[in-house]
């Protein structure tokens, strides 16, 4: 794939349909299309040029595309209406993670997160700054992923890669 993220996402995975939250134009539900075939695609994100983006790549699953701000629970979708939801990076940027995961459970029978932290910070244990080369582009907080699941109840598989997570999560 062209997003080495994405292989570790998805490794094992055989979805049939997937919904993004924090989609922005949609370039990783265009690389699952191009790996996994024709599978319904979705999204969320709170930018509406980055969503017309998104619906313009998908024309056909236009309306499957949210403006919608993530903590406002529950969202517009049915449950289980999808096989996967996932996102890269967000939780780190929300203080109610919770709500979020609850959410994404509702809507579908696993949910995959990539996220970026510390490990050795407690759970809301700081700050951490998000680097694209050498320049510092957004501040996110921190938090020790496995306490914040076994906090709400859920069993998660967790594969941490230095200050990298990928998070699975069965729908119950």
């Amino acid at each position: 794939m062209k997003y080495p993220i994405l292989d570790e996402m998805f490794k094992g995975e055989k979805p049939q349909s997937a919904f993004e939250i924090g989609c922005a134009g949609g370039p990783f539900l265009l690389e699952l299309r191009e790996n996994y075939g024709d599978i319904k695609v979705g999204g969320m994100d709170i930018s509406l040029g980055d969503l017309q983006s998104a619906c313009g790549k998908f024309p056909q699953y236009q309306d499957n595309f949210l403006l919608h701000n993530l903590v406002e629970t529950p969202w517009p979708l049915d449950d289980k209406e999808y096989d996967i939801s996932f996102s890269i990076g967000v939780l780190m940027y929300i203080f109610e993670p919770e709500k979020v995961i609850n959410e994404m459970l509702r809507i579908s029978r696993k949910i995959i997160l990539a996220e970026f932290h510390n490990t050795e910070l407690d759970e809301y244990g700081g700050l951490s700054k998000v680097m694209q080369m050498d320049k510092i582009v957004g501040l996110g907080i921190s938090r020790n992923y496995a306490s914040l699941f076994k906090k709400i109840g859920l069993k998660a598989e967790i594969t941490t890669n230095g200050a990298k997570s990928i998070i699975k999560c069965q729908a119950s």
